[in-house]
């Protein structure tokens, strides 16, 4: 091979390699480009999809808080109306809210602090088992009527994302074409292995992808049915602390009087179960609790010795 002929092969190998070069990255510039390009109507349905999975997490929501105060009630009446450790007396199943070696000692509960704190615990675990996305229990609760509303500090953000259009074909032919006038130049046995292998790679294997298109923000307070009146617990704990003067030396005498007293103060069903110097009262806080299938009762006791 002469000088001139040398020359012109090494000449026709820089520019096939220069214009590869440049092939490749216009190539990886459109293909940038189309992959980013909306498929048609997915803009609408990415919206849907987000939209629903928004509604899906309040419906959520919603129920847990419910279960939640079906729950809260249940463990509250049975504790006399405390929540964990309190400075009641349990005397088998039944709290008493004064001390049988000193009865003027009162304990009576503080029913919208541990309603709060017990219906936080019982959400808080119902919120974990939520699956596909971490629900924080940030609320702060208030009863209105016959209503719980709960208030979050913090939104739920959503992101938006859409599926992304494939790499279209003709990406490849460029591929297709420069290495071609590669694989001939360089070795004309290849002309067919090399433009087969950039077209497999890079028409078949690129997958169908998403790219976030925007976020919207849901703020999930939730206001569920409370159908029970805890605010009788005070009425109770002021029942408690007047059953005090009705001591006397025979149960039927202590009897009559707390009769009259819970009469008096508004609780005419109170219901009382003597022994010997242990009173039992249970009132009717609402209706049965779904849970349960069992009537809803505040339940205390009292130590009423003689005096």
């Amino acid at each position: 091979m002469n000088n001139k002929g040398l020359v012109f092969s090494i000449s026709l190998v820089l520019v096939t390699l220069g214009a590869l070069v440049a092939v490749i990255f216009l190539s990886d510039q459109i293909e940038r480009d189309i992959s980013g390009l909306e498929l048609l109507g997915e803009r609408a349905a990415a919206v849907s999809r987000t939209t629903l999975e928004g509604e899906k997490i309040l419906f959520f929501i919603d129920s847990a808080a419910q279960q939640s105060v079906f729950s809260t009630i249940s463990t509250l009446t049975l504790q006399g109306g405390f929540s964990g450790a309190s400075c009641a007396v349990k005397q088998g199943n039944v709290w008493f809210w004064n001390k049988k070696d000193n009865p003027s000692a009162m304990c009576t509960p503080d029913i919208s602090s541990n309603f709060n704190k017990e219906f936080g615990k019982e959400l808080d675990d119902r919120l974990k088992v939520f699956k596909g996305r971490m629900i924080e229990n940030n609320y702060d609760f208030h009863i209105s009527g016959s209503t719980l509303n709960g208030y979050s500090s913090i939104p739920l953000e959503f992101v938006i994302f859409e599926k992304a259009a494939p790499v279209n074909v003709r990406t490849s032919l460029w591929y297709l074409g420069i290495a071609s006038i590669l694989s001939s130049a360089l070795n004309p046995g290849m002309i067919l292995t090399i433009p087969a292998a950039f077209m497999a790679h890079w028409t078949f294997t690129r997958p169908l992808g998403t790219f976030a298109s925007g976020a919207y923000t849901i703020q999930p307070d939730f206001s569920v049915n409370f159908p029970y009146d805890i605010a009788l617990y005070q009425k109770l704990s002021a029942f408690a602390t007047s059953a005090l003067n009705c001591r006397s030396n025979e149960t039927a005498i202590t009897l009559s009087c707390l009769d009259k007293l819970k009469s008096a103060q508004g609780l005419a069903s109170m219901v009382i179960v003597p022994s010997k110097d242990e009173y039992i009262f249970s009132y009717e806080l609402g209706p049965k609790n779904p849970l349960t299938s069992k009537p809803v009762l505040a339940i205390f006791g009292l130590f009423l010795p003689p005096p």
